[in-house]
């Protein structure tokens, strides 16, 4: 795939590296290299759309947003908002939704 646009950011964390750019027509897209430490493994990419809420403090690429520029400070609501966990289960993270 191939688009015209302005790098605006990257986020480098334990071999993922996310690249933000706004395309020619204002979409907003991260570059995601996922690399592996293995031999052997296989290197995944993907190209993602995304929108500004995704790039803020409570979203998927908010550190991501917030190297880009996107950031802002957290609401208080959203600081004590219970942060939906990763597990597999699907339970409740009932610890603040830092941005870290």
């Amino acid at each position: 795939m191939e688009f015209e646009g302005e790098e605006l950011g990257s986020n480098n964390s334990r071999g993922v590296v996310e690249t933000l750019y706004r395309a020619e027509d204002g979409r907003l897209l991260v570059h995601i290299k996922d690399g592996s430490h293995w031999q052997g493994e296989l290197t995944r990419f993907s190209l993602r759309k995304v929108t500004k809420a995704d790039l803020g403090p409570t979203g998927q690429f908010a550190r991501l947003g917030e190297k880009a520029g996107f950031g802002r400070p957290m609401t208080l609501d959203e600081a004590l908002a219970p942060k939906r966990s990763s597990s597999k289960s699907g339970g409740w993270d009932w610890r603040l939704s830092w941005p870290f």
